[in-house]
């Protein structure tokens, strides 16, 4: 479930583009952060569906009951799908927003999952961008728990969720990078004021090469 943001780079040396700025007529701002992360979303779905309600119809066979496998498949595929959509979506607006420009980023697909693209992003900017989609795809599967989800189907996808702030996945790289860009920042800030001149160019060729850095 895990999404990269990857940074585009226009300068020598830096990694080619590798996101498209919105061109859809409904690709711009929230609404359009929306609509394409559900479009994005499409090929993944029927991959979820034919994997949970397959696999709630093989365990039919096997037993003869088919009613509770079938009820618990419609409420990971609802859980599982939603909290995924929610979890780019809140990406997508996340960049966005930070960015103030309402056509950054795109949603992608592969046929089981959906992430986001867009530009290099700094500080705070990195840091809000990354932490969105876990925090939020935690909370759509806390939704469910509270309308009566079942726990054992709900809380293994939340934990899913919340663990993408770990620097094992992408998003927690990103988060890990955004904090290390504002340390950077203040310490080279810090070391301006100190000693001058000095400390700047150390300072700014670290920051460089902290921005220059992508999750895989």
């Amino acid at each position: 479930m895990s999404p990269e943001l990857q940074g585009s780079g226009d300068g020598a040396g830096q990694p080619p583009p590798t996101w498209r700025r919105g061109s859809w007529k409904l690709g711009r701002g929230i609404t359009g952060a929306l609509v394409s992360v559900a479009r994005a979303g499409a090929i993944p779905a029927l991959a979820m569906a034919l994997l949970f309600f397959g696999t709630a119809g093989a365990a039919g066979l096997a037993t003869g009951f088919y009613s509770e496998p079938l009820s618990a498949a419609g409420v990971g595929f609802a859980v599982c799908l939603t909290s995924l959509l929610v979890h780019e979506a809140a990406h997508l607006i996340a960049l966005r927003l930070v960015l103030r420009d309402a056509q950054a980023g795109e949603a992608n697909q592969s046929l089981a999952n959906v992430w986001v693209t867009g530009p290099r992003l700094q500080g705070l900017q990195t840091v809000a961008t990354a932490a969105a989609g876990p925090v939020l795809g935690t909370a759509s599967c806390a939704v469910f728990l509270l309308a009566g989800a079942p726990g054992w189907i709900v809380l293994p996808l939340a934990a899913v969720h919340a663990a993408n702030l770990l620097p094992l996945f992408p998003d927690g790289r990103m988060l890990l990078l955004g904090i290390g860009q504002i340390f950077i920042g203040l310490t080279g800030r810090n070391g301006r004021d100190q000693t001058g001149s000095g400390a700047a160019p150390m300072a700014d060729e670290a920051e460089t090469a902290a921005g220059n850095l992508t999750a895989s």
